[in-house]
């Protein structure tokens, strides 16, 4: 079958009419309940087998071993196209899959991690599955494991702390005993793994802090995000104030990261990044930051000029820096204003005796009077 405008209700029609059933499910189900945007759909097919499927939609891209997905376009959308599937964990610690079509969507929805996520709507009658009350959880703004077999992916442990950011919900009392016990099994995890977690709850959440306290309430901050949790608790606190202050001026995830510069300096960040292969642009700016707050501090002209020569070609520009140390008024003046000082006064050019390095040395001198002239003038509107 082409498709080629392939509609969900064509979809799940065609799936149906061949002995199976199609389910939207876990993150597009939940979202629409809360009526928000959800950036793709998922979809998991119960009954039918991948080499029927394949035959049926042969321009289906296949993704992944052993047991693959699917990307199709539904509705014009690029959709992810899962077979339904159980998951249990042996005395061995491996986790042993079974995908076969006898298993049915409440079996599927039963290895997903929070009862909010463990939700289906079919695609033909489009009614809600809903077996393990995630609709009541969301009533109560209530986080919950969907089982006991949360504990078998400790990633699972960031998606619930990645859950309480993004909605502000609370985190029942059993779950957290559940999130608790895979410390160790968490230590076993490659860092980079644990990437696409961060990245979402800077891009998405309202209050991104509620992530890294909930880790640290669990105990499971240093297993994760070890230079967060070296940091004295009065200071692990106050970064976190800074960096929900910002993330209430600022929904850019690269200037969120960088506020967590007032607490951390430029060699933990490469730490961190070493560890777990950060953006390259986020650490270039929180690196930047980190160090611009120190130095600017000290209120010396010179300093300003560096950083505002840095900021020129960097990943952080003044208006992020600005907006950062303003949404936690942080003691230092804005530096657009100094930026704006910087270009040499009308009528005024280097002096044509000068050459190569004493040309550039001559600019900054002018640069490093200008501001001093600004910084003097702004000193004395202080003053009265």
């Amino acid at each position: 079958m082409s498709t080629t405008g392939l509609t969900e209700q064509n979809f799940a029609e065609v799936i149906a009419e061949n002995g199976g059933r199609l389910f939207r499910t876990g993150v597009c189900v939940r979202d629409s309940l809360l009526e928000l945007r959800t950036k793709q759909i998922d979809f998991t097919v119960v009954g039918m087998v991948k080499k029927n499927f394949k035959l049926l939609f042969p321009q289906a891209k296949e993704s992944g071993t052993p047991f693959p997905v699917f990307y199709l376009m539904v509705d014009g959308i690029r959709s992810e196209v899962a077979f339904a599937r159980t998951e249990q964990k042996a005395d061995d610690g491996q986790i042993h899959i079974s995908a076969k079509p006898k298993v049915g969507i409440e079996a599927d929805l039963l290895r997903r991690d929070t009862t909010i996520n463990a939700m289906a709507k079919d695609s033909l009658t489009g009614d809600i599955i809903d077996p393990y009350e995630g609709q009541m959880a969301l009533a109560a703004k209530l986080l919950k494991a969907t089982s006991p077999a949360f504990t078998n992916d400790p990633l699972n442990v960031l998606r619930l702390a990645g859950q309480a950011a993004r909605f502000g919900f609370a985190i029942e009392a059993s779950t957290m005993v559940l999130a608790r016990s895979v410390q160790n099994d968490l230590l076993q995890v490659p860092s980079p793994k644990m990437l696409p977690e961060l990245l979402a709850v800077m891009s998405e959440a309202k209050e991104p802090s509620i992530f890294f306290k909930v880790l640290k309430e669990l105990s499971l901050l240093s297993a994760i995000f070890a230079e967060l949790a070296a940091l004295p608790m009065d200071k692990f606190s106050t970064s976190m104030l800074g960096l929900d202050a910002v993330s209430n001026l600022s929904q850019n995830p690269k200037i969120r990261f960088a506020a967590l510069g007032f607490a951390l300096t430029k060699e933990s960040f490469n730490e961190w990044d070493d560890r777990m292969n950060l953006p390259t642009d986020w650490v270039e700016a929180a690196s930047t930051f980190s160090e611009g707050i120190r130095s600017l501090v000290q209120l010396r002209p010179a300093d300003f000029v560096d950083m505002l020569l840095k900021l020129r070609r960097g990943a952080l520009d003044v208006a992020g820096f600005d907006l950062i140390t303003q949404a936690v008024a942080f003691k230092i003046p804005p530096l657009q204003a100094f930026k704006d000082n910087m270009a040499l006064p009308k009528g005024e050019a280097v002096p044509p005796e000068l050459k190569g390095t004493e040309i550039r040395t001559w600019v900054k001198m002018k640069q490093v009077e200008a501001v001093a002239q600004k910084m003097q003038s702004l000193l004395e509107k202080k003053v009265e």
